[in-house]
C-alpha cells in the first residue's frame, strides 16, 4: 500500500530541488592543449568552458610613465620610466593535473571556471 504522505514528501523534495542553486565543483586539468577539464564523469572542452582570461594566453595593451629613483645593477640612478601603448603577453599559468573550481551554469551545461586552487601543504 502507497503512503500518501510519503508521496508528497517525494514530490515536495523533487520540486524544491529544482529551485536549489548549483553547486561549486572541483576539476582537474587533463590537457592544456586543447584544454580539457575533467569534473566528475564528464570531460569539459572549449565548447562549456567560460574561463578567466589570466589562466590562459593573452595580449595586454599597457602604458607606463612614471619618474622613480633607485639602483641598477649598472651603479646608475632610474630616474624615469615611460612605456607607451605596448603589448604585453601572458602565458597560460594551468598545467595538467591542477585543480579548479567550477560553477556550472545554464542547466550545468556551460561551466565557469573561477580559479585555479591548490591543497595546503
Amino acid at each position: 500500500m502507497n503512503d500518501p504522505y510519503s508521496n508528497i514528501i517525494t514530490t515536495m523534495q523533487t520540486q524544491g530541488a529544482k529551485l536549489n542553486p548549483p553547486t561549486l565543483t572541483i576539476g582537474t586539468v587533463i590537457s592544456i592543449k586543447p584544454l580539457t577539464i575533467s569534473t566528475g564523469d564528464l570531460q569539459l572542452n572549449k565548447n562549456n568552458i567560460l574561463i578567466s582570461e589570466r589562466l590562459i594566453d593573452y595580449h595586454q595593451n599597457i602604458s607606463i610613465d612614471c619618474s622613480a629613483s633607485g639602483a641598477v645593477s649598472c651603479g646608475g640612478q632610474i630616474q624615469s620610466i615611460q612605456i607607451d601603448k605596448q603589448e604585453m603577453t601572458f602565458w597560460c599559468v594551468l598545467k595538467e593535473g591542477d585543480l579548479l573550481a567550477l560553477y556550472p551554469i545554464q542547466d550545468e551545461q556551460i561551466y565557469v571556471v573561477l580559479e585555479k586552487v591548490v591543497r595546503l601543504p
